[in-house]
């Protein structure tokens, strides 16, 4: 037999309580926005395809490479119109990591490290009403959702790889968008 606390209220149903406005909804819920009303919502995000090529791990371990390395990075964005308001973005990101060999006869020559190549999306609705909006939105906004994401699964994957964790840099989509649209 389980014993009741002492300090327990009884229990009482909400309606009994809660005060509603004049629609029949509950107060707290009044100052909330509706799903609708919000410029863009992400349905899904997740790992559409991921690569990693690790090109030189036994010279790497025996010394023989430089573990002070170079990293170019290339990006791209994807857009897919699924349906009506509803699109597929997919961010591309391609890292390259360049080393030299330590060794006398090929000193100073690069050497590929390693190459990640990761594409990561989203599912998203934007709102009809901001119909005008829908390439910023596509081209900023989620980028700058997806990215962060981004970021994390290539340091992750370079420290599982036994090399150091690289931390690529931030992306100003919207200086790239603003770009795009005085040069078209």
């Amino acid at each position: 037999m389980s014993k009741k606390p002492q300090n327990a209220q009884p229990a009482t149903p909400a309606n009994d309580e809660t005060p509603n406005d004049d629609n029949g909804a509950e107060n707290q819920n009044a100052n909330q926005p509706e799903a609708s009303e919000a410029p863009f919502v992400v349905h899904a995000q997740y790992l559409v395809d991921y690569s990693f090529e690790n090109k030189v791990m036994v010279p790497y371990l025996r010394g023989e490479i430089d573990p002070k390395f170079r990293h170019e990075m290339e990006w791209a964005l994807e857009i897919n119109h699924l349906e009506e308001h509803n699109f597929q973005v997919v961010l591309r990101v391609e890292v390259t990591a360049h080393s030299a060999s330590q060794n006398n006869e090929t000193q100073g020559e690069p050497k590929v490290a390693y190459i990640i190549e990761l594409f990561y999306g989203a599912v998203v609705s934007i709102n009809p009403q901001l119909s005008q909006h829908t390439d910023a939105i596509l081209q900023v906004e989620i980028p700058n959702i997806l990215y962060p994401f981004v970021r994390q699964i290539i340091a992750d994957s370079t420290l599982r790889a036994s090399y150091p964790a690289i931390f690529i840099p931030p992306i100003n989509f919207r200086e790239k968008f603003l770009s795009n649209m005085t040069n078209s």
